[in-house]
């Protein structure tokens, strides 16, 4: 998927979500839901979130904000 020539709307948005699930790491996901208090937690270590972050950034990161409902730990954090 690339983040930053992506153009933002709720369908885009949807495969993102599913795009996030391809990182998850169950151990991490055990492991992080011992230090934060979240019931909708991934497990996506802290770099990759980083990465998907910076490249959103360099796209169009004002709509994909607007469409961003924090349903997830992850997409909070991004």
């Amino acid at each position: 998927m690339n983040l930053e020539t992506i153009n933002w709307n709720k369908d885009n948005y949807n495969t993102f979500i599913n795009y996030l699930f391809t990182f998850e790491d169950l151990k991490y996901k055990e492991f992080h839901s011992k230090l934060i208090l979240n019931d909708n937690l991934i497990g996506i270590r802290t770099p990759i979130l980083k990465e998907i972050a910076k490249k959103i950034s360099k796209g169009d990161y004002k709509t994909f904000i607007k469409l961003n409902n924090h349903k997830t730990y992850e997409e909070t954090i991004i």
